[in-house]
Protein backbone atom coordinates (compact mmCIF):
# COMPACT_ATOMS: atom_id res chain seq x y z
CA UNK A 1 0.00 0.00 0.00
CA UNK A 2 1.04 3.56 -1.43
CA UNK A 3 0.95 6.61 1.42
CA UNK A 4 0.33 9.48 -0.78
CA UNK A 5 0.66 12.01 2.06
CA UNK A 6 3.70 10.64 2.82
CA UNK A 7 5.13 10.59 -0.37
CA UNK A 8 3.85 14.06 -0.98
CA UNK A 9 5.57 15.06 2.63
CA UNK A 10 9.01 14.06 1.03
CA UNK A 11 8.29 15.66 -2.41
CA UNK A 12 7.99 19.24 -0.76
CA UNK A 13 10.71 18.76 1.51
CA UNK A 14 13.47 17.67 -1.39
CA UNK A 15 12.10 20.89 -3.29
CA UNK A 16 12.25 23.10 -0.56
CA UNK A 17 16.14 22.15 -0.13
CA UNK A 18 16.47 23.14 -3.60
CA UNK A 19 15.09 25.82 -3.68
CA UNK A 20 17.19 27.28 -0.59
CA UNK A 21 20.14 26.10 -2.92
CA UNK A 22 19.04 28.17 -5.83
CA UNK A 23 20.19 31.48 -6.66
CA UNK A 24 18.11 34.32 -7.07
CA UNK A 25 17.55 35.27 -10.78
CA UNK A 26 16.05 37.18 -13.17
CA UNK A 27 14.63 35.20 -16.18
CA UNK A 28 13.76 31.92 -17.46
CA UNK A 29 13.02 30.13 -20.79
CA UNK A 30 10.95 26.91 -21.18
CA UNK A 31 11.10 24.89 -24.51
CA UNK A 32 7.18 23.78 -23.36
CA UNK A 33 7.51 20.11 -24.40
CA UNK A 34 11.08 20.20 -26.07
CA UNK A 35 14.36 19.91 -25.42
CA UNK A 36 17.19 22.48 -24.77
CA UNK A 37 17.82 25.03 -27.05
CA UNK A 38 19.77 28.20 -27.68
CA UNK A 39 17.72 30.68 -30.15
CA UNK A 40 19.19 32.91 -32.74
CA UNK A 41 19.06 35.62 -30.20
CA UNK A 42 21.25 33.77 -27.84
CA UNK A 43 18.21 32.88 -25.32
CA UNK A 44 18.48 29.70 -24.06
CA UNK A 45 15.81 27.85 -23.69
CA UNK A 46 15.27 24.78 -20.68
CA UNK A 47 14.43 21.21 -21.51
CA UNK A 48 11.49 20.36 -20.87
CA UNK A 49 10.81 16.61 -22.06
CA UNK A 50 10.53 15.06 -18.94
CA UNK A 51 7.00 12.76 -20.02
CA UNK A 52 4.88 14.09 -17.49
CA UNK A 53 1.64 11.92 -16.78
CA UNK A 54 -1.90 12.01 -15.74
CA UNK A 55 -1.04 13.43 -12.24
CA UNK A 56 2.40 15.13 -12.49
CA UNK A 57 5.21 17.73 -10.54
CA UNK A 58 8.09 17.89 -11.78
CA UNK A 59 11.03 20.02 -10.92
CA UNK A 60 14.47 19.69 -12.31
CA UNK A 61 17.01 20.41 -9.80
CA UNK A 62 19.12 22.40 -12.35
CA UNK A 63 16.34 24.92 -13.12
CA UNK A 64 14.37 27.55 -11.46
CA UNK A 65 11.02 26.15 -12.97
CA UNK A 66 8.87 23.24 -12.42
CA UNK A 67 5.47 22.96 -13.93
CA UNK A 68 2.37 20.48 -12.56
CA UNK A 69 -0.08 18.66 -14.89
CA UNK A 70 -3.75 16.82 -14.43
CA UNK A 71 -5.65 14.77 -16.20
CA UNK A 72 -6.19 11.82 -18.93
CA UNK A 73 -6.32 11.82 -22.47
CA UNK A 74 -8.83 9.29 -22.83
CA UNK A 75 -9.39 8.68 -26.25
CA UNK A 76 -6.26 10.53 -27.99
CA UNK A 77 -4.47 8.99 -31.02
CA UNK A 78 -2.26 11.86 -31.55
CA UNK A 79 -1.22 12.49 -27.86
CA UNK A 80 0.78 9.61 -26.77
CA UNK A 81 1.30 8.15 -23.36
CA UNK A 82 4.17 10.68 -22.56
CA UNK A 83 2.00 13.66 -23.38
CA UNK A 84 4.28 15.51 -25.66
CA UNK A 85 2.92 15.76 -28.64
CA UNK A 86 5.37 16.12 -31.99
CA UNK A 87 4.33 18.20 -35.43
CA UNK A 88 2.06 16.09 -37.23
CA UNK A 89 2.07 17.96 -40.63
CA UNK A 90 4.49 19.66 -42.80
CA UNK A 91 1.96 22.46 -42.95
CA UNK A 92 3.34 24.39 -39.58
CA UNK A 93 3.55 27.79 -40.75
CA UNK A 94 5.86 30.30 -37.83
CA UNK A 95 6.33 34.08 -38.59
CA UNK A 96 10.26 33.76 -37.60
CA UNK A 97 10.99 30.35 -38.79
CA UNK A 98 14.46 30.78 -37.71
CA UNK A 99 13.58 28.95 -34.35
CA UNK A 100 11.52 26.49 -35.63
CA UNK A 101 12.60 24.07 -33.39
CA UNK A 102 10.70 26.02 -30.69
CA UNK A 103 7.63 24.79 -32.10
CA UNK A 104 8.06 21.42 -32.73
CA UNK A 105 6.50 19.77 -30.07
CA UNK A 106 4.69 21.06 -27.03
CA UNK A 107 3.47 19.55 -23.48
CA UNK A 108 -0.15 19.05 -23.29
CA UNK A 109 -2.68 18.49 -20.51
CA UNK A 110 -6.31 17.75 -20.82
CA UNK A 111 -7.18 19.11 -17.31
CA UNK A 112 -4.43 21.43 -15.83
CA UNK A 113 -0.94 22.71 -16.66
CA UNK A 114 1.02 25.20 -14.64
CA UNK A 115 4.26 26.20 -14.16
CA UNK A 116 6.15 28.06 -11.70
CA UNK A 117 9.03 30.31 -11.29
CA UNK A 118 11.07 29.88 -8.26
CA UNK A 119 13.61 32.27 -6.92
CA UNK A 120 13.13 35.24 -9.37
CA UNK A 121 14.23 38.66 -7.64
CA UNK A 122 12.23 41.53 -6.96
CA UNK A 123 11.15 43.81 -9.96
CA UNK A 124 9.12 44.10 -13.11
CA UNK A 125 8.87 41.15 -15.93
CA UNK A 126 8.13 41.22 -19.04
CA UNK A 127 6.33 37.99 -19.73
CA UNK A 128 6.05 36.40 -23.44
CA UNK A 129 3.76 33.33 -24.06
CA UNK A 130 3.74 31.87 -27.53
CA UNK A 131 1.40 29.72 -28.88
CA UNK A 132 1.19 27.55 -31.96
CA UNK A 133 -0.93 24.76 -33.22
CA UNK A 134 0.93 21.84 -33.91
CA UNK A 135 -1.40 18.88 -33.43
CA UNK A 136 -4.47 19.45 -35.46
CA UNK A 137 -3.53 21.94 -37.99
CA UNK A 138 -4.81 19.74 -41.28
CA UNK A 139 -8.39 19.56 -38.98
CA UNK A 140 -11.26 22.24 -39.93
CA UNK A 141 -11.64 25.03 -37.27
CA UNK A 142 -14.58 23.84 -35.57
CA UNK A 143 -12.71 20.21 -34.26
CA UNK A 144 -9.93 22.17 -32.72
CA UNK A 145 -11.86 21.99 -29.26
CA UNK A 146 -10.47 24.29 -26.73
CA UNK A 147 -7.42 26.16 -26.60
CA UNK A 148 -8.18 28.70 -23.79
CA UNK A 149 -6.40 29.82 -20.98
CA UNK A 150 -6.49 31.44 -17.20
CA UNK A 151 -3.20 33.53 -16.80
CA UNK A 152 -2.20 34.37 -13.73
CA UNK A 153 1.40 36.24 -12.20
CA UNK A 154 2.23 35.64 -9.02
CA UNK A 155 -1.35 34.72 -8.04
CA UNK A 156 -2.76 37.35 -9.62
CA UNK A 157 -5.27 37.46 -12.43
CA UNK A 158 -3.72 38.57 -15.68
CA UNK A 159 -6.11 37.42 -18.28
CA UNK A 160 -9.44 35.07 -18.63
CA UNK A 161 -10.36 32.68 -21.55
CA UNK A 162 -7.04 33.70 -23.30
CA UNK A 163 -8.24 31.92 -26.84
CA UNK A 164 -4.87 30.71 -28.40
CA UNK A 165 -6.57 28.86 -31.78
CA UNK A 166 -6.73 31.83 -34.54
CA UNK A 167 -8.99 30.64 -37.58
CA UNK A 168 -6.27 30.63 -40.66
CA UNK A 169 -5.20 28.07 -43.84
CA UNK A 170 -2.21 27.15 -42.26
CA UNK A 171 -1.42 27.31 -38.13
CA UNK A 172 0.21 29.99 -36.57
CA UNK A 173 1.69 31.80 -33.97
CA UNK A 174 0.24 33.70 -31.13
CA UNK A 175 2.31 35.77 -28.83
CA UNK A 176 0.84 37.15 -25.80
Amino acid sequence: MINFHMALAQDRKELKHHLKMMQVSNSFHINCGGGKVTTENGKMFDDDSDEGGAAKFYHNENTNWAFSSTGNFLESTIITSSYIPSIVSNKLSIKNNNDIELYTNARASPISLTYYGFCLGNGNYNVDLHFAEIVFIDETYKSLGRRIFDIYIQVHFQHQDLHTTILCYESCLQKV
